[in-house]
């Protein structure tokens, strides 16, 4: 809060005090002050009256503080005097002002002035001056500073979208060329050095991907494409799809699906599978051997909407405590030899509140990760009993 305090001095002395005395006290104080004598001649100015006016002590010092006024506040000043000599007041009368600091910021002073007197004589007066907005101004300033991040960040996500176009159609090119290649009859030698190069090329393609995921996200112009769907179906695709991903591993994936699930459900299908997929490959890449557990279930429901709660658990390495604050951070990643872009679970993040839920995962180091998720979506209530649900039919393997 900056307060402007003027005071007038009469004797000398009480100058010295303050210079002496009381200028650390008075340099500590959030409030611009300044002494001026009878005649308005600037005797003393704090480090605060320096920085608010934009102006050194040393030039302060010995001017005159109607200097400090505008045409029109000097105007003012003087009808004021002439009203307080008509009134006869010997209290305190206040007014603003309006200064401008050297960022170009303008700041409204609340002035209020008192004057004390001794032996009939006015011996001392005292104006004390509130910024009149300083929380307005702090908002605009904050208001201002955001628009330009959200500027800038969408302008990099615009560019980043439409390289990773640019680098994707030839790279689908290359995709096309080495498939024909193999078609070919080559040396196994030759086949060799093509499949790793397909592999390669499928590992550029995820990253942009996630890129371009990541690019929309930011940008704001990733939108949702609802319609009706059964979400039996959508999670035993999403898990059969990496059945195979799992057994190259030697790996056990289980899908558990909640019996009272609704058979019909309206919202973004493709999100929700994304988001199993991810989380799902997640768990595969750190896990060398054991479990990749999928858990499908109802957190809540309502009239015409329920969330959806799912559970996707691994016996994998799990995650230290230091890690799990920056776990959903983009281009994070927990072991720097794994390969990908480290914005998966950013990505993750960013999908599951896009559909009215929210992510989180409890883990052990050593033990297992489990990452749990919910997602909002209306359902079709004809076509469901909230009293019977929908029994399902057993999915990969619902064994417990």
């Amino acid at each position: 809060e900056c307060s402007v305090l003027l005071i007038t001095v009469k004797h000398r002395s009480m100058l010295d005090i303050i210079s002496n005395e009381y200028r650390s006290l008075i340099d500590t104080l959030p409030d611009l002050v300044i002494v001026h004598d009878e005649l308005g001649t600037i005797l003393f100015a704090n480090t605060v009256a320096s920085q608010v006016l934009d102006i050194s002590i040393a030039n302060l010092v010995g001017t005159n503080v109607l200097d400090l006024l505008s045409p029109e506040e000097l105007i003012a000043a003087r009808q004021r005097g002439k009203d307080r000599l008509k009134t006869g007041a010997d209290k305190f009368f206040g007014y603003q002002l309006r200064r401008q600091t050297a960022e170009g910021e303008a700041i409204d002073l609340d002035i209020r002035s008192m004057p004390f007197w001794k032996d009939g004589v006015r011996d001392l007066v005292l104006v004390v001056g509130k910024n009149a907005t300083p929380d307005e101004s702090r908002q605009i300033r904050l208001e201002t500073a955001r628009l330009r991040t959200e500027a800038d960040s969408a302008s990099k996500s615009a560019v980043l979208a439409q390289t990773s176009h640019e680098i994707r159609t030839p790279l689908n090119i290359v995709f096309g060329m080495i498939d024909m290649a193999l078609d070919q009859t080559i040396s196994p030698t030759a086949s060799g050095y093509l499949t790793m190069a397909r592999s390669a090329a499928r590992t550029l393609l995820s990253l942009l991907d996630d890129f371009l995921e990541f690019s929309k996200l930011e940008a704001g112009k990733l939108t949702l494409r609802e319609s009706f769907f059964s979400p039996e179906e959508v999670i035993r695709e999403a898990c059969a799809g990496l059945e195979l991903l799992a057994k190259e591993k030697d790996l056990h994936l289980r899908l558990v699906i909640d019996a009272k699930l609704p058979p019909r459900l309206f919202g973004d299908a493709g999100r929700l599978r994304q988001i199993i997929a991810n989380l799902t490959t997640n768990a595969i890449k750190y896990t060398e051997s054991g479990t990749i557990r999928v858990k499908v279930g109802l957190a809540s429901r309502d009239n015409d909407r329920c969330n959806l709660h799912l559970r996707i658990a691994d016996t994998g390495c799990g995650i230290s405590p230091q890690a799990l604050p920056f776990l959903f951070q983009p281009f994070y990643q927990i072991n720097q030899e794994t390969e990908g872009s480290g914005l998966g679970l950013a990505i993750v993040k960013e999908l599951v509140e896009l559909l009215g839920g929210r992510v989180w995962v409890e883990s052990v180091e050593g033990r297992g990760s489990e990452f749990h998720f919910t997602a909002e979506f209306r359902f079709d209530a004809a076509t469901t009993s909230p009293e019977t649900g929908h029994p399902l039919a057993p999915a990969l393997d619902d064994s417990p």
